[in-house]
C-alpha cells in the first residue's frame, strides 16, 4: 500500500521534421513512499524505441527503411525484493543501459517487459542516466545542463479560462507563495459555490 505502479498502453510516435517516425514503448512508472517514508518517482522494466515504421519512396512504392530498434533496460542492476534486505545495487535507480540491434532481436517476455535475445547481434551499446546524461559506444551525446531547452511561445488564439491566466499560478511563478495561496484559496472557493448550485439544481429537476 505505499507504492503506485502504472503503465501507459497505447502507440507512442515522435515525429520529426525529415520525415523519421519512431515508436516506442512506454516504461512502466513506480511511485514509493505514498504513505510512509520519502516518495520517490522511478520507471521500470524496458523502452524499445524502433524505426519500422520509417519509409522512403523508391521508385514507384514505398520500402521499409531499417528495421532497428534499440532495447534499454532502466536499473538494470535493481534485485528483486528478497535480494534487496542484503544486497544494495551498484547503480543508481535512473540508470539505464541497452543496444541498437535488429528489431527481431527483442522478444515480448510479457506486457510492457521486453528481452534482448541474443547480445552478439548488436551494432552499439548505450548507457547513461535518464535523468542526466547519455551515451552510446561510451560517447557521450547528451548531458543535463549542457544543452539550452527549446524556447517556449504562446498560441495566438488562447482562452481566457486557459489556465496560464490563473492568478495564483502567476503570483508563485514570481515568488509570492502568500499571494498565491490566497489567490488559490479565492478560486476554490468559487468552484465549491459553482458545485453547490449545481447539485441544487440537480435535486430541484429531479423532483419534477
Amino acid at each position: 500500500m505505499n507504492s503506485v505502479k502504472g503503465i501507459k498502453t497505447g502507440s507512442c510516435i515522435i515525429e520529426f521534421k525529415d520525415g523519421f517516425n519512431y515508436e516506442f514503448t512506454f516504461p512502466q512508472i513506480e511511485i514509493r513512499g505514498v504513505t510512509v517514508g520519502t516518495r520517490t518517482f522511478n520507471y521500470k522494466h524496458n523502452i524499445v524505441v524502433s524505426d519500422k515504421v520509417n519509409y522512403y519512396f523508391n521508385y514507384y512504392h514505398y520500402c521499409q527503411k531499417n528495421n532497428l530498434a534499440s532495447i534499454i533496460k532502466i536499473n538494470p542492476d535493481r534485485k528483486n525484493s528478497f535480494f534487496s534486505f542484503f544486497f544494495s545495487p551498484s547503480t543508481y535507480p535512473d540508470t539505464i543501459r541497452g543496444s541498437i540491434t535488429n528489431e527481431t532481436n527483442i522478444q515480448l517476455v510479457k506486457k510492457n517487459k521486453y528481452k534482448l535475445i541474443d547480445e552478439g547481434k548488436t551494432y552499439c551499446k548505450i548507457d547513461g542516466e535518464w535523468t542526466g546524461m547519455l551515451r552510446f559506444n561510451e560517447v557521450k551525446y547528451w548531458q543535463y545542463g549542457e544543452f539550452p531547452p527549446v524556447e517556449m511561445y504562446k498560441m495566438n488564439f488562447v482562452l481566457p479560462s486557459d489556465s496560464s491566466f490563473r492568478e495564483d499560478l502567476i503570483a508563485f511563478i514570481k515568488g509570492d507563495e502568500q499571494t498565491s495561496q490566497k489567490c488559490k484559496e479565492a478560486i476554490e472557493e468559487v468552484q465549491r459555490s459553482d458545485r453547490k448550485i449545481k447539485s441544487n439544481y440537480k435535486d430541484k429537476d429531479k423532483n419534477k
